[in-house]
């Protein structure tokens, strides 16, 4: 199962398993966070890195091996100059939520289910493909409320500050308000950036999150008002 990038944990994190993978967010939403859990993905496996906002390629030869990853790569080695992280999460983000979709169809990830007179419903195929990624980010939670030690993955921080930049309480299944869960991981995320050595690709996570919750924020006003 393809679900070690931020980008497939987040958006498995974002559905109802119980209720054929009903979003809990808006999908034109969540691809601003997919495509940021995309340049995450990019940023720690070492393709590119980012400085003063920038997205800079790096020295690396070939591709990731991941279909929406390559064709994000693809897409910056057409630029002739370093792109601001913005401008970038515009560029990748439409259709982001489909194609991840149809990539966790494809591998199994995700189990498509057709029926008469009505629209296809999924399920996924592990139930742990969300539940694991679930436990990591209440983890990191917890331990914000509690300021105990946690062991820290550079990728379940990655997920932590996006589920907050795209607000996806629900499904943390916290007796919580999410007022109180966003505050928690607002501390989270500026941690993050102190916890990571000097030149470090994680410290760069705090920022694109960023960078997403102001595009949601964006987008929201722009279509609902």
């Amino acid at each position: 199962m393809s679900t070690a990038t931020v980008r497939d944990r987040l958006f498995l994190l974002a559905h109802d398993n119980d209720h054929d993978l009903a979003p809990h967010i808006r999908p034109d939403l969540l691809d601003f966070g997919l495509a940021g859990a995309t340049l995450i993905d990019l940023l720690l496996d070492g393709w590119i890195q980012v400085y003063d906002g920038t997205i800079w390629l790096t020295s690396a030869t070939g591709l990731p091996g991941d279909i929406i990853g390559d064709r994000t790569l693809q897409h910056l080695f057409t630029r002739t100059s370093p792109r601001p992280v913005r401008d970038v999460l515009y560029e990748i983000s439409p259709t982001m939520y489909a194609r991840t979709r149809a990539i966790l169809i494809a591998d199994g990830t995700i189990r498509e289910r057709r029926r008469r007179f009505r629209g296809p419903a999924y399920r996924i195929s592990d139930p742990r493909a969300a539940g694991v990624p679930r436990a990591g980010v209440r983890a990191v939670v917890l331990a914000a409320a509690e300021r105990k030690p946690l062991t820290r993955l550079a990728g379940t921080d990655a997920l932590a500050a996006l589920v907050n930049a795209v607000h996806l309480y629900p499904p943390l299944h916290l007796d919580l308000r999410d007022a109180q869960i966003r505050s928690l991981l607002n501390l989270n995320t500026r941690a993050i950036a102190v916890r990571a050595r000097p030149g470090a690709p994680a410290r760069a996570i705090p920022f694109i999150a960023g960078c997403v919750e102001d595009a949601v924020a964006e987008h929201a006003v722009a279509v609902y008002g």
